[in-house]
Formats: C-alpha cells, structure tokens, sequence
C-alpha cells in the first residue's frame, strides 16, 4: 500500500503533468488565433477587421478570425457572368444597365464562378437568397425569395481552385416585369451580394 507521501508525490505529478499540457494545448491555440488573425487582415482589402469577444480564449478567436477570412475571400472572388443578350437602348435616351433579363413564364439561369485563391480549402459552404426587392412598378405578381435556387446546396473549393455555382430564376406569366435585386448571401458568415436582373413581358 503507498503511504502518504507516496501517494501526495504522486498527485503532485500528475497536477504537474495536466498543467504542462494545459499549457502546450493553449500555447498551440494561441498561434492558430495569430494565424488566422493575419490570415483575415490580410484578405480585408484594407478594411477593419471585427475583433472577437474579449475573454472568450484563443479557440473562439480562431474560430471567428477563421469565418471572417473566408468571407472576405469569398466576397473578394464571387462574380456574375450574365450570359444574356444587351438590352436595347431607344435613340436619344439614357443607355440602361445591362441587366441579366427572362421573359416571364421562362427560367434565368445565372452561373457564378467562386474562386478561392488562398490555401486553406473553403469547406461546405451554403448559399442562399435571403432577400428579394422588386423595383418596377407593374401589374402582376412580383417574385418572392422561393423563386431562386441556387445550386448545388453546399460549395466546398480546393485551395487556388474554383467552382460554379447557378442561380435558377423561376418565372410565370403572371409576374410583375421590372428590375428586380436580390441578396445572395453564406450563411453563418458575414459575406453578401447583390444580384441584379429584370423580368421582360412574356414573348
């Protein structure tokens, strides 16, 4: 049986050990909040980058630097390629913007390519549409936010590489014609986009 002092020496030890470990863990977490910190300045095109919540500890601040970068990946890297024909322009008036446009009771179909330039992998991430403006002012019935997919449902891109991701636009005969604005967003991050296009009268 250990006496007493054995067994005193033994937790002395055993306390030694768990703080020494304690300590590696943190330090280790600490320079993984550093990286990611630089990581998210550097992406931030020059813009203030949000500090995290003070006393939270270094894994929460990995955790929000972390999202904060690929955000402002994302929303450095994210463009339209409209593939429509220009709109005409009447002699003599204000040329408009060359909107993506559908005839209503057709289907837009908009691709948008991501890029990820750093190189750390931007996994599962899930966009949506989390708003819908309607900006003219005709009869009819104007789209709402369950008109636009985007697909595939979740984007993960290897680092330096790209993916597609398409926005269907579903239209009826009955929807109001006019601009319209949408915000493309990822959710669980900070990253938002507006995506423009028009609806023209059915052909």
């Amino acid at each position: 049986m250990p006496n007493e002092k054995e067994t005193n020496s033994q937790s002395a030890n055993v306390e030694a050990i768990s703080s020494g470990i304690s300590e590696v863990v943190h330090a280790a977490l600490g320079v993984g909040a550093a990286v990611a910190r630089t990581i998210a300045e550097a992406t931030a095109a020059g813009k203030p980058v949000p500090r995290g919540a003070p006393g939270e500890g270094p894994f929460a601040d990995m955790i929000h630097y972390g999202v904060q970068a690929t955000s402002n990946v994302v929303s450095m890297v994210i463009r339209g390629i409209p593939s429509t024909a220009p709109p005409v322009n009447t002699p003599g008036a204000a040329p408009k913007a060359a909107f993506p446009t559908v005839h209503a009771g057709s289907t837009l179909r908009i691709p948008l390519s991501i890029e990820n330039p750093s190189d750390v992998e931007m996994s599962r991430m899930t966009f949506s549409c989390a708003d819908l403006l309607y900006e003219g002012n005709s009869a009819g019935t104007p789209l709402s936010v369950a008109a636009l997919v985007l697909e595939p449902a979740a984007l993960s891109i290897a680092p330096r590489d790209f993916e597609k991701l398409t926005v269907y636009i579903a239209t009826t005969e009955e929807t109001a014609t006019g601009p319209y604005s949408a915000k493309i967003i990822v959710e669980g991050g900070s990253f938002e986009s507006a995506l423009r296009f028009e609806v023209v009268p059915p052909t």
